[in-house]
Order: structure tokens, then C-alpha cells, then sequence
């Protein structure tokens, strides 16, 4: 295990050591533990949530008067960042696998609503969800409108990622660099928006529930790693390898924390309230962790979940 000492300078943190370069990164100085992992390069057709059903040219879902996905909520509707996103990633995959232009345009079209949704505090963009929400209906726990989503900048990060893969169109790598500085914007204690943060140990992680104490909710940082190895993949640069890096070394490290033997894992590590459907999702992911990295750890806790509960 390996400590880098992020080091504050500005606007930014360099990290030094045995590390070359910028970290694009705001927070106070800290040490964040990194381990190094190998990194099996997918293709696009290998990477997770591809392959899927093709996506109706007319769909059902709650939607604007322009077709935007809309959130449902309390019996109201909403623009949710996470939900707009997933629905893009319907259609590009729709045209991944079938080279219609029609899903193509409604992803860009899509992208074009969140960004106009995004505010830019420092030219990062932070994506609000504009309604309050109490995390397992506890009131003590509401996030206040807007907040922001580890969860729903991760799926945008991949998105755009994914995006540039198959066009090549610099614009969606220039965007994908921008939500990358967003998901590495460490919390600070004052009201500057932030999904990212250190815990007490100098472990890196993405909130999907940006909350003090943190909550850590594993699909929600596991989605975070994905999109992490998403922008890897378009880039190669040793910040983005650090921070893809420094993620699966919090997941390595605490992934057998959420474990309930004998029942369904653990949601968060903060509440540890149980669901079978999120289990299930971590044994996936957990699976699909492996084979990114070929690290038998995240195999044989995938078996370890299994063993404690399936369906």
C-alpha cells in the first residue's frame, strides 16, 4: 500500500512522491492510500451495462414536452441527472448495436438538457437534483434540495466517456474531462458542492448520499469505480489511472465490511439497512470488478456474497 501526500496549491492539489503530475482536485491537504491494480482493457462491446434490450424510438416513460426522461417523485415530476443518464445509456448502446442515427441524436439531445442543467461553481460542473430526499425515509437523513449524486456523476462521467468511444467527437471527451474533475473535488467543510471525500484513514471515496458522517453506499461508489475505469480507457493519463487506482483501493479494503453472513450485504456502512435487490447488484459488480482487474480478492468476495444469500 502506497500513501500519496495530496498537497494543496491553489485551486489544486499536486500529489508527489513517487507520483508525477497535477491532481485536479480541490480539498485540504491529506494522505489518500493507493494500491496498484492491473487493468484489463475492455472493449466496448466487453463493458458493463452493454448488450441490452434495443430501446423503443417511442417510449412510455414520464417525459417532458421535448421527450427529456422525467423523475417521479411524491407525485411530482423532476429532471433527475441519474435518470437521464441511464436513459442514455439505452440509446447509445441501441446505436452501438444497430448504427441508427435516431438513438445517436437523442443521446446528444439528452446531454445537451444536462448540461444546461449542470451549474459550474469554478468551471466544474455539479448536477442538482432538484428535490428533498430522505435516505431509507429517515428524516434525519434528508438530503436538501439541490444536492448532488456521486451515483448520477458517475453514470455521466461513463456516459460520456462511452460517448467518445464510438464517435470519436472531441466535445464528449471535453466533457467527460470536466465531470472527471467533479467526481475528484474533495468535501471541504464549507458549502462548495462535492461527491468526493477522504474518510479518516485517507480512503477515497464517491457519495452517492453526500451526507456527514459519511454513508458510504457500495453501488453507488461501485458505479463511481466503473466510470473511473470508463475514463481510463479514453485517456490513459496517470490521473485518471490514480484515481481508478485509489477507488478499487477503498473497494479492496472495505468491501468486506458490508458483508451480513448468512443474509442479504449491507446497502451503506453507515445504517447497514438490507436489500436483496442491491445484494444482488454487488455480487454483479463484484464480478465485473474481477474481470477489469483480475484481482481474485474481488472474485472470491462475489462468492463470499453469493454463499450468504441468493435467489
Amino acid at each position: 500500500m502506497k500513501q500519496y501526500f495530496l498537497l494543496a496549491t491553489g485551486l489544486f492539489l499536486v500529489f508527489g512522491l513517487s507520483c508525477n503530475g497535477e491532481m485536479l482536485i480541490q480539498g485540504p491537504q491529506s494522505w489518500i492510500q493507493v494500491a496498484e491494480f492491473k487493468v484489463v482493457e475492455f472493449p466496448y462491446a466487453n463493458l458493463i451495462y452493454t448488450g441490452t434490450t434495443i430501446a423503443p424510438r417511442n417510449p412510455t416513460y414520464p417525459q417532458d414536452t421535448e421527450g427529456i426522461p422525467l423523475f417521479e417523485y411524491n407525485g411530482e415530476r423532476y429532471y433527475h441527472p441519474l435518470t437521464i443518464a441511464q436513459r442514455m445509456f439505452h440509446d447509445l448502446d441501441s446505436y452501438a448495436q444497430t448504427q441508427d442515427v435516431f438513438y445517436l441524436n437523442r443521446v446528444k439531445r439528452f446531454s445537451q438538457k444536462l448540461e444546461a442543467l449542470a451549474i459550474r461553481p469554478d468551471d466544474i460542473p455539479f448536477y442538482p437534483l432538484p428535490f428533498d430526499f430522505a435516505l431509507h425515509g429517515d428524516a434525519e437523513y434528508t438530503e436538501k434540495a439541490p444536492w448532488y449524486s456521486g451515483i448520477a456523476h458517475g453514470r455521466i462521467l461513463s456516459m460520456y466517456a462511452r460517448i467518445y468511444m464510438i464517435t470519436g467527437e472531441q466535445k464528449y471527451r471535453d466533457l467527460a474531462d470536466q465531470v472527471f474533475r467533479s467526481m475528484v473535488v474533495l468535501a471541504d467543510g464549507t458549502e462548495r458542492p462535492w461527491v468526493a471525500c477522504l474518510d479518516d484513514d485517507g480512503y477515497f471515496w464517491v457519495e452517492e448520499y453526500p451526507w456527514q458522517p459519511i454513508t458510504e453506499v457500495l453501488n453507488g461508489f461501485m458505479v463511481a469505480v466503473f466510470a473511473f475505469y470508463d475514463y481510463f480507457l479514453i485517456t490513459h493519463s496517470p490521473v485518471s489511472e490514480f484515481y481508478l487506482n485509489a477507488s478499487l483501493t477503498t473497494l479492496k479494503h472495505y468491501v468486506a465490511d458490508y458483508r451480513n453472513p448468512g443474509e442479504p450485504s449491507a446497502y451503506c456502512l453507515l445504517h447497514r439497512v438490507q436489500s436483496v435487490g442491491y445484494h444482488l447488484m454487488h455480487i454483479d459488480f463484484l464480478k465485473y470488478t474481477y474481470q477489469i482487474t483480475e484481482d481474485p480478492y474481488f472474485s472470491a468476495m462475489a462468492d463470499s456474497f453469493y454463499a450468504d444469500y441468493h435467489e
